[in-house]
């Protein structure tokens, strides 16, 4: 029953230790203008203009449907040159009709500044987000689980394997999906 005690009381004077040492670390980072907090992060708007989103956007509208590249083709080739003729046409065809496409990520290319907030704030696109993760993130569980029924034998490391599965789905589903309606909706 001591020995309870004293590890209870020696668990609490380490806590306030390590609370008033965490306090006075922010206390500083606050001094020095340093965020903190997730809200203490001040992102600056990037201008369409400067905005390497946009031009990826605006390159992947500009994709033209129906069109074969060589590596979308059914056609094999050789890893490495020279290349056939066959190749030679589906390459220079493509970059014909891509020109746009190679022109807006050349532009993309120049620009360190990215914000896709403007995009995701749409609530179409949130929940077309929301399906693809809940549907990514349960295929996921699935075949875990299927692969650790199939190879793990003993019974206990069997189930502790499946409530890991589940638990590491379950939070990465939560994580994401809380990061989407954050990115979205400002929840």
């Amino acid at each position: 029953m001591s020995l309870l005690l004293f590890t209870l009381l020696l668990r609490l004077i380490w806590g306030w230790y390590a609370d008033r040492q965490m306090r006075a670390l922010l206390d500083e980072y606050r001094r020095r203008g340093q965020p903190v907090r997730v809200e203490d992060l001040k992102f600056a708007d990037v201008p369409d203009a400067q905005n390497a989103w946009f031009f990826q956007m605006k390159a992947a509208a500009a994709v033209v449907p129906g069109v074969d590249s060589p590596r979308t083709s059914a056609l094999e080739y050789r890893p490495g040159p020279p290349y056939p003729d066959a190749w030679t046409k589906l390459a220079a065809g493509s970059e014909a009709a891509h020109g746009p496409v190679f022109a807006q990520l050349r532009k993309a290319r120049q620009f360190e500044g990215v914000q896709v907030h403007k995009s995701l704030s749409s609530p179409m696109v949130a929940i077309l987000l929301l399906l693809f993760i809940v549907n990514s993130v349960y295929h996921m569980w699935l075949g875990m689980q299927v692969i650790i029924e199939d190879y793990v034998h003993h019974d206990v490391r069997k189930l502790s394997c499946l409530m890991a599965n589940t638990f590491f789905c379950t939070a990465a589903a939560l994580a994401s999906v809380y990061a989407i309606l954050k990115l979205s909706f400002g929840v």
